[in-house]
């Protein structure tokens, strides 16, 4: 895994601290991660609709783009794409250059799931 890693999880707060108390009984020293969680199934869901993932795949591919040329690309109304945006920018799946372009600052999203977790 290298720094442009980020890895998004689905647990409940316990089992974060199971992942840090694992990690401080080791007495190793913690390396920096790029992490992501979530506590519920359902809130992956709600923030990794498809329509995003495709939005991802496509700034990825693309680089650099404006909100009206991703629209344009994806063959979708502005106003959709743009909170899409938001959305991915706050979880800091995106990120926007001094131009206001935004990208997908990732070479991979490593997605971890715990099974038995209620939606």
């Amino acid at each position: 895994m290298n720094d442009k890693t980020l890895l998004v999880y689905i647990g409940t707060a316990e089992d974060a601290l199971q992942d840090f108390m694992e990690v401080w009984k080791s007495g190793k020293p913690a390396s920096p991660v790029n992490r992501l969680s979530f506590e519920s199934m359902a809130g992956f869901m709600r923030a990794f609709t498809p329509k995003r993932w495709e939005l991802l795949d496509v700034l990825k591919r693309r680089g650099e783009q404006n909100i009206n040329q991703l629209a344009q690309l994806l063959g979708r109304d502005y106003k959709n794409v743009h909170t899409d945006i938001q959305t991915l920018h706050e979880l800091g799946l995106v990120q926007k250059d001094k131009n206001g372009l935004v990208f997908v600052p990732w070479d991979e999203i490593e997605t971890h799931f715990k099974l038995g977790l209620a939606a």
